[in-house]
């Protein structure tokens, strides 16, 4: 069983409180899509050299994850390919089902891009990308209870594969 990365000094950092003071919501909006981009690149990056890619999570109330995992106020959660499905990021949320625990039971994970502290390979997390966390505001909140739940893509069907 492969063993997250300790949580980085970076998860101690508080949280701007007066974030809506210095970026308006169409500078929000950009920062969400260069965070899903910047999160895209480095799973990619990862993924061709064959280690999985972490993620630091800052959570707070908006954050779904299982709270059991947590170490205090973060959670480290494996995002590579193979550890996940149905992972998506659209509207300011990255999504997508995991399994956690003995029993290996299904759980869909649910954070906020701006929760998102770092993401990294899991051999060097020192050079990964970090990030400012902001709170979370009420307009994203809103998209995602609004039916982006809905809108999370469902992976085409595939069919086992027979080998003679």
């Amino acid at each position: 069983m492969l063993r997250a990365p300790s949580l980085p000094h970076l998860m101690q950092k508080p949280a701007l409180s007066n974030a809506g003071f210095f970026f308006g919501e169409r500078t929000m909006s950009r920062n969400f899509q260069l965070r899903a981009d910047v999160i895209e690149t480095v799973r990619s990056y990862c993924e061709s050299q064959g280690v999985s890619t972490y993620i630091w999570v800052q959570l707070d109330e908006a954050c779904s994850v299982p709270r059991s995992f947590a170490q205090g106020n973060a959670i480290v959660l494996d995002i590579s390919e193979l550890a996940v499905n149905r992972f998506s990021m659209a509207d300011g949320w990255l999504v997508f089902q995991a399994r956690f625990g003995e029993a290996n039971e299904i759980e869909t994970i649910e954070v906020p891009l701006n929760r998102i502290v770092l993401v990294a390979p899991e051999s060097d997390p020192q050079n990964g990308a970090s990030f400012m966390v902001f709170p979370t505001t009420d307009e994203v909140k809103n998209a995602r209870s609004n039916g982006a739940r809905e809108a999370t893509p469902r992976p085409a069907m595939r069919r086992p594969t027979r080998v003679k």
